[in-house]
Order: C-alpha cells, then sequence, then structure tokens
C-alpha cells in the first residue's frame, strides 16, 4: 500500500531566495521514516509568498510527522548556493496538517533537521530524532555565536 503526503515549501519572498540545487526531504513521524525523496529544484519560484507542493509517497504510514530533514544536493558549480527556507507545510494521507517553521537560510549541502511546530513541553519530546534535532540546534547556535 502507498502512502501520499502533500508537502508544501515556502522560500522568502524575493527572487534570490530560491536555489538551483534540488531539494530532499526525509520525514520522520511516530511510526517510522519517509525515504529520503527528491523534491526537486526550488527554482525559478516566480510564486513569491506561495508555495511549490510536491508529493512524497510512502510504503506505508509514518504516523505523525515529529522532524523533517533537509538538504541540497551538492554542485561543484555552485557547492554553498544560499536557499532561504521560511516553512514547510505536510498533509498527511488523513488530512492532518504539519508545520515546520524554518526561516533561514541553508548554505552547505549538510542535513538540516527541523522540529514540528506545535508547543509541546520538553519532557513530551521523548523521541529520539527530537534529541537529535535540539543537539544540532545547539551545535549551530554555538559555532555561530562562541
Amino acid at each position: 500500500m502507498v502512502v501520499s503526503y502533500e508537502v508544501t515549501v515556502y522560500t522568502g519572498d524575493a527572487v534570490n531566495f530560491s536555489t538551483f540545487q534540488n531539494v530532499f526531504i526525509t520525514m520522520v513521524g511516530t511510526d517510522g521514516q519517509s525515504e529520503d525523496t527528491k523534491l526537486g529544484s526550488l527554482f525559478p519560484f516566480s510564486h513569491k509568498g506561495k508555495g511549490l507542493t510536491f508529493e512524497v509517497k510512502c510504503t506505508k504510514s509514518i504516523g505523525g510527522l515529529l522532524v523533517i530533514i533537509l538538504r541540497k544536493e551538492h554542485h561543484d558549480w555552485l557547492p554553498n548556493h544560499p536557499w532561504f527556507a521560511a516553512k514547510l507545510e505536510v498533509t498527511s494521507p488523513i488530512g492532518d496538517i504539519f508545520q515546520f517553521p524554518i526561516y533561514k537560510w541553508i548554505t552547505d549541502c549538510k542535513e538540516h533537521y527541523f522540529k514540528e511546530g506545535s508547543a509541546v513541553i520538553p519532557t513530551q519530546d521523548q523521541h529520539p530524532v527530537i534529541r537529535t534535532c535540539w543537539e544540532n540546534d545547539i551545535e549551530e547556535q554555538q559555532g555561530l555565536y562562541w
């Protein structure tokens, strides 16, 4: 059985906020994770302030989404072309909408973890991938400010 998720990616509203590189997503849920899926290039992004929608197919339901992992494909001619990711929305097969506020420049081709935007008490975040998300966030902040 194939399960389809609808992923809508929003970039900033300026022309140079898009990317020439292909973008890949992995979705991590309470019941498993998707395969690394190519969303395609987000350039040219002519719908400023509007999203580009893609379909991500999974072999089974991955449950409630916890984290998404984004990465850009490496190109030799534009290895660190910046991309401003504003937010990402995922609609599950049963119609649940998961919001991922990003609002940051992605300048490398590493994996970037983003936690679902619902407010929760830290003790409710027991899944190991959420801990990884927090650790990556702390490392990034330390790199910027220390």
